[in-house]
């Protein structure tokens, strides 16, 4: 027995060598949070396991959902956060959208500057390394909290872009298409989430949509040849290169007719 504890493990190491088992302590407290960690990261895992990491025949495609996600999950390259964003009591009584704002925005940005300060660079396996993040104490009806959650998703995007990053919104009303079967939602989950990874050549479709402001998709395009075209071929630079010259000459006839102080800031830091 040692220091009072008699659950401590005494064996000799000539008895039994350090890596003939493992023991994870845990506090009566650190079971507490762990308890609370599952239940928050169930509806998340559940979710990928059954959903992301299987074929679907609404697909359009052989495979599963998400090609990249097994091997992720295998190399535990896959990294699940719990976001805790519950309010003090007072707050919380009368919190709105813009209460709960104010704690995800800076949180996220923090996560995404971890992200950066590990990032993996080589590209054969940089698409592996992804964070996927669920919020506890969100306390807003499932309706508000998934359309909340989608608008920080749109509003951080292009400062995750700027950094070679992608950064996804999912959840139980989400009405992205499928990008082969339009009449597919890929991005509908059972609670709300955020994900982010590393840029890759396919992400040009979700950066030129035509949907999004003229001046953000230049800086969408003009962050997608920084990080991704020195590895893309010539006809894919090309590509790339000519959605961008379409987007500057858009942003450019907006300019001339709709004065730059009445822009989202969004937009006009773009030009």
């Amino acid at each position: 027995m040692t220091n009072g504890c008699p659950y401590h493990k005494t064996s000799s190491p000539a008895a039994l060598s350090s890596t003939d088992f493992k023991a994870h302590r845990y506090t009566t407290s650190e079971l507490e949070d762990l308890k609370r960690d599952m239940e928050a990261l169930a509806p998340a895992i559940a979710w990928v396991d059954d959903f992301v990491k299987q074929a679907n025949p609404d697909l359009g495609r052989t495979g599963v959902v998400c090609p990249f996600v097994p091997e992720s999950a295998r190399q535990d390259m896959l990294q699940y956060f719990v976001l805790d964003v519950e309010l003090t009591p007072d707050l919380r009584r009368e919190a709105n959208e813009e209460d709960y704002a104010a704690v995800i925005e800076p949180a996220v940005l923090r996560l995404r500057d971890q992200f950066m300060a590990n990032r993996i660079t080589d590209p054969k396996v940089r698409l592996l390394y992804a964070y996927l993040i669920v919020f506890r104490g969100l306390d807003l009806e499932i309706d508000r909290a998934s359309l909340l959650i989608e608008r920080i998703q749109r509003k951080l995007k292009p400062r995750f872009v700027e950094l070679g990053l992608m950064i996804g919104e999912f959840h139980p009303f989400s009405n992205a298409l499928g990008l082969r079967n339009p009449d597919f939602r890929p991005l509908r989950s059972p609670v709300p989430l955020l994900s982010f990874r590393n840029m890759v050549e396919i992400d040009f479709v979700f950066l030129s949509r035509k949907y999004d402001p003229a001046p953000l998709r230049v800086h969408f395009l003009k962050s997608y040849l920084r990080h991704i075209g020195p590895e893309l071929k010539s006809s894919g630079r090309l590509k790339a290169e000519l959605a961008l010259e379409e987007a500057e000459q858009e942003a450019f006839q907006i300019a001339s007719i709709r004065p730059r102080s009445v822009w989202p800031e969004q937009e006009w830091k773009a030009l």
